[in-house]
């Protein structure tokens, strides 16, 4: 029973963020007038531009490795409500490289790129756990980051300095300002 009383005050505690949120979006309140019952790691969270915390959790991913890494994803695209999308032409583009890419949502939820919605339409980050050449060239991420990649090399480790910036609409993703990474 105490497993299902801590996930009931979990889930409280969520609610009430999410109501707190939805209130200083509406313009009705402001975070100094926030309920008390609302903890006090909650109204951190609320100072937080959630794409900053976004950014400080998806390179903390990259930290991870094995179990520990699956369940840190899992829980990111959790607490984010990550829609997953893919560069969808990447194989005409192998043989057409001055073809621009066109961005689809990916069924299976394991697209090539991350996003969430911020408010500038949506935060986009790569969904790889390594960054190759074939993704750098043909599958979009040259058009969506800025990066030191260097052609023939393969990193380990990408760091997120700024998201990308995409909108969605009927006809799939559109790049609006392009992200910056570092690869090592």
């Amino acid at each position: 029973m105490d497993d299902l009383e801590s996930r009931i005050l979990m889930l409280e505690k969520k609610v009430n963020l999410l109501e707190a949120r939805l209130k200083i979006l509406e313009g009705k309140s402001n975070p100094t007038t926030i309920p008390s019952h609302v903890s006090k790691s909650i109204l951190s969270n609320l100072h937080r531009n959630s794409s900053e915390e976004f950014v400080d959790e998806f390179n903390a991913l990259s930290d991870l490795s094995g179990f520990d890494a699956r369940n840190a994803r899992r829980q990111f695209v959790e607490k984010f409500h990550v829609q997953a999308f893919s560069c969808s032409n990447y194989e005409y583009r192998m043989t057409h490289p001055d073809t621009p890419p066109e961005f689809q949502d990916e069924s299976s939820g394991k697209g090539t790129f991350w996003a969430i919605p911020s408010r500038e339409n949506f935060s986009v980050v790569p969904n790889l756990k390594t960054y190759e050449e074939q993704y750098h060239l043909t599958g979009g991420m040259q058009e969506a980051f800025e990066s030191n990649f260097t052609g023939g090399r393969t990193y380990g480790k990408i760091m997120l300095i700024r998201p990308a910036v995409f909108v969605k609409d009927l006809n799939g993703w559109r790049i609006v300002r392009r992200g910056e990474l570092k690869l090592r």
